[in-house]
């Protein structure tokens, strides 16, 4: 593992699902060499449910190392230095939830 994408939410799976599905959709090529880091601010909201979940199903089915962190310590998302602190890549692409990448970004940025 190369890279770590993070983010932090709070109530906003949608958003933690479009940024993780456009990653495997358009940049399988990098996928044996990212690690995602979910640091939710309201876990135990239902998003937070369906998003600790969409992780698990991901740890799963690409077998990446996906990390999901209940934060109860800080409301909003002023956690994301939590995503800093569960990295364990030598690099950290921390971005908002509901983000997507160019296509070949995140390879250029391995590379």
């Amino acid at each position: 593992m190369k890279l770590t994408i993070g983010m932090s939410c709070y109530d906003d799976y949608d958003g933690v699902w479009f940024t993780i599905q456009s990653v495997l959709m358009y940049h399988q090529e990098c996928l044996d060499d990212i690690n995602f880091v979910v640091v939710d601010g309201n876990p135990q909201s239902e998003h937070g449910r369906s998003c600790e979940q969409l992780i698990s199903k991901l740890k799963n089915r690409h077998g990446n190392n996906g990390l999901y962190v209940k934060n109860v310590s800080w409301s909003g998302t002023a956690s994301r230095d939590y995503v800093f602190q569960y990295a364990k890549t030598p690099y950290v692409l921390c971005l908002d939830s509901h983000v997507q990448i160019v296509p070949g970004a995140i390879k250029k940025l391995i590379d």
